[in-house]
């Protein structure tokens, strides 16, 4: 490419490698990637953003009775868009099979060995930015803060 235009693109895509751009991602925006196919047994699913974690509450039905739950999950390391929590809180402590429930939700989010790792593509704000991959990511202000680089 030559010219002004030429220049404009070179600009600009030095840029983005060099500063990134910043997006951010409400827990309402996480919420939608965990639920785009409805989870068997769980009710009144909730996820918040705050004190630098993902905390996602709701009620399992154990046999009749519905019982309440919280995943805490802090964001650990970034690979191409996606990215990966360790799981730092869970109660009540002995529902693993819960856990895998709510955080293995194909294609999109999936769990194993303790970490859930979310496919942040799968969110239309994320999607329209070609390209560039996350590198970095921060949790304030009630926002996931995601950071796109080349």
């Amino acid at each position: 490419m030559s010219g002004i235009f030429g220049k404009i693109i070179r600009t600009a895509a030095q840029t983005i490698k060099e500063q990134g751009g910043s997006i951010p991602i409400t827990a309402a925006m996480l919420q939608l990637l965990l639920e785009m196919k409805p989870i068997e047994g769980v009710e009144q699913l909730k996820v918040e953003l705050a004190d630098e974690r993902l905390t996602i509450t709701g009620k399992v039905k154990r046999l009749i009775v519905p019982i309440p739950f919280t995943i805490a999950l802090k964001p650990t390391r970034t690979q191409g868009r996606l990215l990966h929590f360790e799981v730092v809180q869970f109660s009540p402590a002995d529902f693993e099979t819960v856990k895998k429930k709510v955080l293995t939700q194909p294609p999109l989010v999936s769990y194993e060995q303790g970490e859930a790792c979310f496919d942040l593509n799968g969110l239309d704000i994320v999607k329209k930015v070609p390209v560039g991959s996350i590198s970095s990511v921060e949790i304030k202000s009630d926002k996931l803060w995601v950071r796109l680089g080349l």
